[in-house]
């Protein structure tokens, strides 16, 4: 297995507020935890406003088939509604190395 890392960035929609997203947000990743995801997410903001989330997963095809899968749950549907698609920037990061 080769672990992974994604990272996203985005700006929610104008009309929505910061406190409904983080309930979104907060809702999502109870699903996560009550499906047993193996993942760890980390969810930041930048100075500027945009989101961020770091995804870390040790099994990046498992990763991919769960992703596939939560995108037809409520709670993971809520959360995606309130982004700005247009914004949404995403990257994987497969490791290789670690020092030492």
């Amino acid at each position: 297995m080769a672990g992974m890392i994604e990272y996203a960035t985005y700006q929610i929609r104008k009309e929505v507020r910061e406190d409904d997203f983080l309930k979104a947000v907060e809702a999502a990743m109870n699903e996560l935890k009550a499906r047993s995801i193996p993942i760890q997410w980390e969810f930041y903001r930048t100075a500027d406003g945009a989101f961020v989330d770091m995804i870390r997963s040790e099994d990046s095809t498992r990763t991919e088939r769960d992703f596939k899968n939560l995108l037809r749950v409520p709670q993971i549907q809520q959360m995606y509604a309130m982004i700005e698609m247009s914004t949404l920037r995403h990257t994987t990061l497969d490791h290789k190395l670690t020092y030492p």
